[in-house]
């Protein structure tokens, strides 16, 4: 319990800091906000591993740089994803963004029929397991496994 507490203070110590810390790199208040709560977290569920080689100010500094780390790069990731599966031609496939096309070529039939219900006709989960005849759930899990597809071609 008495980690807990002192993660508690620790985390109290810096909150200000932290806060701080994101708002100065990042333009978005809200992005700011989530980043300052995801190192608080990791402080509190960290706390227990840090064996007091650094100053409590170095530590909480590292988990911060490694929290704006992953957001910068998992943000980035996933902004070209959704930049990507969400272009939609505006009048016929002439215009669709070339890397999109070429993507669109390496996925099967069953893939692209599943990405067009989805993100170009915006159908939800149950229309297009209706039209496909498979359940919600096998549609859930289709469409993260075209997800996952996507993104290791895009990497």
């Amino acid at each position: 319990m008495s980690a807990q507490r002192g993660a508690a203070d620790v985390a109290e110590e810096f909150q200000e800091r932290i806060q701080r810390f994101f708002r100065g790199r990042c333009p978005n208040p809200e992005d700011a906000e989530d980043m300052a709560q995801e190192a608080l977290c990791a402080i509190l569920e960290g706390y227990g591993r840090f064996r007091g080689l650094s100053s409590p100010s170095t530590w909480v500094y590292a988990i911060c740089r490694n929290v704006y780390g992953s957001h910068m790069y998992y943000g980035m990731r996933r902004h070209r994803l959704t930049r990507a599966l969400h272009a939609v031609p505006e009048s016929g496939p002439s215009e669709t963004p070339t890397e999109l096309r070429i993507l669109m070529e390496d996925l099967s039939p069953a893939e692209r029929e599943l990405y067009d219900l989805f993100y170009v006709q915006d159908l939800g989960i149950r229309a297009i397991g209706a039209r496909l005849g498979r359940p919600e759930g096998t549609v859930k899990y289709l469409l993260f496994r075209l997800r996952r597809r996507i993104r290791d071609m895009i990497e």
